[in-house]
């Protein structure tokens, strides 16, 4: 007899401080690459981005935002809304988890402008304060505190309690 270890992750969206992620319809200002014409088609439920400050132009920042996959910064897939760069400090490096898209197919008219007004539109939720948040720890505890963690559980769905190995 063996142990049979079947193991899920229980899906959950963090509840935490969420951020308006705009531009993920359209490849203007580097939302290209030579893989996507448009990079923000990569973005679903639950994909992890980062924030980045940059200089989309002499005299203008922008927080933008890039797909991450195994840890590495991918494609800039969309930009914060401006009234987030102020702030830049507190967003810059952060990671966001995709908890709602908006799309041009939406059921609600609200949604669907929103996503048109917006050149693609989608929320993420804040996983991970930024690198260079003065109150880091702060921040940190806080984003924790409001996504209720407890709720990320591994479940083990079945196992052998006749097993000698227990």
């Amino acid at each position: 007899n063996s142990i049979d270890n079947n193991l899920t992750m229980s899906s959950f969206h963090p509840k935490g401080e969420t951020v308006d992620i705009v531009g993920t319809n359209t490849n203007t200002l580097g939302r290209t690459c030579e893989i996507h014409s448009t990079c923000g088609v990569v973005i679903r439920l639950d994909t992890v981005l980062r924030l980045r400050s940059i200089e989309i132009r002499p005299g203008e920042n922008a927080i933008a935002v890039y797909w991450v996959t195994d840890g590495i910064d991918r494609c800039r897939v969309g930009f914060l809304r401006r009234h987030y760069v102020p702030n830049t400090e507190y967003y810059d490096g952060a990671l966001v988890q995709v908890v709602e898209i908006y799309s041009p197919d939406d059921e609600s008219t609200i949604g669907r402008k929103t996503f048109h007004r917006n050149m693609g539109y989608c929320v993420g939720a804040i996983i991970a304060p930024g690198l260079k948040c003065s109150r880091k720890r702060e921040c940190f505890e806080s984003v924790n505190e409001k996504n209720d963690v407890n709720k990320n559980l591994i479940i083990i769905d079945q196992m052998d309690f006749d097993s000698p190995h227990l």
